[in-house]
């Protein structure tokens, strides 16, 4: 069946067919996106290891994050993504991470840099380059003949 908008907003659009193959109309409320409160709260509900010591994940509450010795921060960080690799409650994490952009700690396994390049190269455009670019082999090309189907070239 058919729904249909009606919007007092918009009389023009009041009370006409919807098209079912619509993806901007969601029916259920329980199948939107989560916002970051729910994040949050998922996070905490689930007993992530981060609230047992969050110094391990942020840093000595004593010193400046510029302050503290990069072989300090390194073993900090590590043993953090130790922790954070075994979190019940890692992917939840994640995603209120990369929606809330920290600018310091241990978030998920990443630190606030890795986040700010995984959300960078997420919103970079992508672009075929020779890389990406698949070609067959002189194998995969003799295995295409034995087959029967046509080698594409690139």
């Amino acid at each position: 069946m058919l729904g249909t908008i009606a919007s007092a907003e918009d009389p023009l659009f009041r009370d006409q067919p919807m098209d079912p193959r619509r993806t901007d109309v969601v029916e259920d409320v329980s199948k939107l996106p989560p916002t970051p409160r729910d994040l949050r709260d998922a996070v905490l509900a689930g007993d992530p290891g981060c609230v047992f010591d969050p110094e391990l994940f942020t840093g000595p509450a004593d010193i400046e994050p510029e302050d503290e010795l990069a072989e300090d921060r390194e073993a900090r960080i590590a043993v953090a993504r130790e922790v954070c690799a075994a979190c019940p409650v890692r992917l939840a994490c994640l995603a209120y991470t990369l929606w809330t952009r920290p600018a310091d700690g241990v978030w998920a396994g990443f630190t606030a840099e890795e986040i700010a390049a995984l959300l960078a190269a997420a919103l970079r455009p992508a672009s075929a380059t020779p890389s990406t670019v698949v070609r067959l082999s002189t194998v995969g090309r003799r295995r295409s003949r034995q087959s029967g189907l046509t080698p594409v070239s690139c």
